[in-house]
């Protein structure tokens, strides 16, 4: 399960590690293809669709300017 993910910078000392607890462990997103599939609607093999991509990628946007404003101890277990 993933627990934990790394910042890599080209300076390895520079390197962040973030610990979180996670949610789940995929059946979710098997069954929603699963479903998908079912109801003649495949994702054709992407597991997100083009709104829950944007939306990711408002969410990191808003994470990565907040994390340039908020300094963050290595380590620091979030959520």
């Amino acid at each position: 399960k993933t627990s934990e993910f790394e910042i890599c910078y080209e300076d390895f000392n520079q390197n962040e590690k973030f610990y979180t607890k996670y949610l789940g462990d995929g059946l979710r997103y098997e069954l929603s293809d699963f479903v998908s599939t079912i109801n003649g609607h495949p994702r054709g093999g992407f597991k997100l669709t083009r709104a829950e991509s944007i939306a990711i990628a408002d969410v990191m946007e808003k994470f990565l300017a907040w994390r340039s404003s908020t300094p963050i101890e290595e380590g620091i277990v979030i959520g």
